[in-house]
């Protein structure tokens, strides 16, 4: 997991310190990539707890452009909050 985000943590230093400690950071990634082969919600988590130290502000998405889009853009026809349990938890 560390090597997956080591790249992410890497530009979020690479900000900060362009940035100065006074600028809040925001880092918006997908809490589930929502497929089979991409990360779940609980390897999603292990990202975001790797990453809060560099961050001001999570913004939590869901899924992927290449897969799932009916899940990152929902329809009108999915009930309202329906990605909302992604950013529900208390990290």
């Amino acid at each position: 997991m560390e090597n997956r985000v080591r790249f992410a943590q890497e530009v979020l230093d690479s900000v900060r310190e362009a940035v100065g400690d006074g600028f809040p950071i925001e880092l918006r990634f997908s809490g589930s990539e929502c497929f089979d082969e991409g990360y779940d919600l609980e390897e999603g988590i292990q990202i975001a707890k790797l990453l809060e130290s560099r961050i001001d502000l999570l913004h939590v998405s869901a899924g992927t452009y290449q897969r799932g889009f009916g899940i990152t853009h929902p329809s009108m026809f999915l009930p309202h909050g329906s990605n909302v349990y992604l950013a529900a938890l208390d990290l």
